[in-house]
């Protein structure tokens, strides 16, 4: 299959051979980097007018100890080789219905993948799109899709004073958030050729999990949206912008701290920058054990002035304002996102007495007292309990408030949000549980053969349900935003099924309403319990 994109030339692609209905055109090119740590440039030229899209790209060096270890507990066989380039992995891929044309105007939705910033690829064999999109072909919800690399590691979010420096100098605004940065590069390379794949750039959804939902949502707040415009609506699965950004003051240490481990002298020459950048990828992908938090930590967002003016706190998360261009949001959670904290929050091994210190140091007597009394901590509790007690209240204070946050307070359009409860049937460590990211079991309908038939089903629904959002329609019931809880939402689970509730029917609600009286205080004290407390 070739198809012809004005300004760029010709591309070749494939038919897969499971999926009758649709194309594929990978590794497209969307930015250029023209040095580590710097901001990429659109890719404006073929060479020879010509490009193979038959292969995935290459893909931003990270953590290899990450390969084979999927967060689904479920492996697929892999597409591609892993093969890394830092200034080669800027490309995405492009899975369309077969021989759509420019007057087709097909709804887009871009996927921006999770992995906490730090490790990933939009060539996962679970994101494959050919599933989805031959199924929104079958449903008469046809839609382009389009996964994107983009930086991660250090190489995409590392910044400090001395990077700030080397980028003004260099011409570029702002500092830090290359990868974010890439992803709405990224975007704008859609928005100027996906005609060329049948899509309409002016009906594009933005749509991530975990960090790619964090991304996303920061994405939202920039001050580069309102020039940007990069979509209409957004999906956010698992995570809003106040879990990952910091301020310069933080980063610095950060960058601070990688120097120390290649013993550079930090000045204010620019020459530790230098020395840092003659570091080789795999070296530099190594250090970040010198980090603190194991040899896979998440990288975060930066307050630079530039791309962000300030920091996404809980505490103003319902204050925030959107371009009334994004007219429509989907979001939700899993009910155990906690349990990605699982392994920091072991080696912490908290004793009630420990925890109800830090409580009252963090919330005060009174409030501290309420949030034990409401997650059941008390000091007969066995170990086992009082683990299981503090993942509840990680998933509620991390994840499951603010996300409600921004759903509540969300004001230019219907949104849409949803709860899956429904539990991982693969054997390992989380088998039987909603953690985080098990809803990728369920979007793409790459893992069909493997999944029961109820819940192969329930992936069915799901997708269709997201279709629909892509195609400008109602999933379900639009959330109302009431404060006693009337309001319906989505529940996913158990069993398969998937009905409509009153979000207070919730088992967490109150729970969460408390989360949501204490804010600020409350993502100090979970940030404290799993060791990851900034100096903010």
């Amino acid at each position: 299959m070739i198809r012809q994109v004005p300004g760029l030339g010709s591309v070749q692609g494939l038919l897969p051979a499971e999926f009758e209905n649709v194309e594929q055109y990978r590794g497209i090119p969307y930015g250029s980097i023209a040095a580590r740590f710097r901001q990429a440039k659109p890719v404006t030229t073929w060479p020879d007018g010509k490009w193979d899209g038959t292969k995935y790209g290459p893909l931003c060096p990270f953590p290899k100890i990450a390969i084979g270890h999927p967060i689904t507990q479920k492996k697929l066989r892999p597409q591609h080789d892993y093969e890394f380039n830092e200034f080669r992995c800027l490309n995405l891929n492009i899975t369309c219905p077969k021989d759509s044309t420019l007057e087709d105007g097909l709804p887009v939705a871009v996927w921006i993948h999770g992995g906490g910033n730090c490790v990933g690829t939009a060539a996962d064999p679970g994101y494959d799109g050919a599933p989805l999109v031959d199924f929104s072909v079958q449903k008469k919800l046809p839609i382009v899709l389009v996964t994107v690399n983009y930086r991660l590691g250090a190489f995409g979010f590392l910044a400090s004073d001395a990077i700030r420096q080397d980028n003004e100098a260099a011409g570029d605004q702002g500092f830090g958030n290359y990868g974010i940065r890439d992803q709405l590069l990224a975007y704008e390379w859609v928005k100027q050729n996906i005609k060329a794949f049948g899509g309409d750039p002016n009906r594009v959804t933005g749509m991530g999990e975990s960090a790619g939902s964090i991304d996303t949502h920061i994405t939202l707040c920039s001050e580069l949206f309102k020039s940007a415009l990069p979509f209409k609506q957004a999906i956010l699965q698992s995570g809003v912008g106040s879990l990952t950004v910091r301020t310069a003051k933080h980063q610095q240490g950060v960058y601070e701290k990688v120097l120390a481990n290649f013993k550079i002298q930090n000045d204010e020459s620019c020459q530790s920058l230098k020395a840092l950048r003659e570091i080789s990828a795999d070296d530099l992908v190594l250090s970040y054990i010198a980090l603190g938090s194991g040899p896979i930590p998440a990288w975060q967002a930066t307050v630079d002035g530039y791309f962000l003016t300030t920091s996404l706190s809980v505490s103003n998360l319902s204050l925030q304002k959107y371009d009334p261009s994004v007219e429509r949001l989907l979001i939700g959670d899993c009910a155990a996102e906690g349990l990605i904290f699982s392994m920091p929050l072991s080696k912490r091994q908290w004793t009630f007495d420990r925890v109800q210190k830090l409580a009252t140091d963090i919330l005060g007597e009174q409030h501290g007292k309420e949030i034990l009394q409401a997650y059941g901590i008390s000091g007969d509790l066995p170990y086992e309990q009082l683990f299981a007690a503090l993942l509840k209240l990680l998933t509620d204070a991390e994840w499951s408030q603010p996300i409600r946050e921004v759903a509540r307070s969300f004001s230019n359009g219907d949104v849409f949000y949803y709860h899956l409860i429904e539990g991982n049937p693969f054997e390992g460590a989380h088998q039987g549980k909603a953690h985080h990211a098990v809803d990728l079991l369920y979007i793409f309908l790459t893992y069909q053969s493997h999944l029961p038939s109820n819940l192969a089903a329930l992936a069915e629904t799901i997708a269709s349900h997201w279709l629909s959002f892509v195609n400008g329609g109602k999933p379900w019931s639009v959330y109302g935003q009431k404060a006693d809880g009337s309001s319906k939402i989505m529940i996913f689970g158990p069993e398969g099924r998937s009905v409509e509730e009153e979000e207070k029917a919730k088992p967490a609600y109150k729970n969460l309403v408390l989360c949501e009286e204490l804010k600020e205080n409350i993502g100090r004290f979970a940030a404290s319990l799993h060791g990851t407390l900034t100096d903010e």
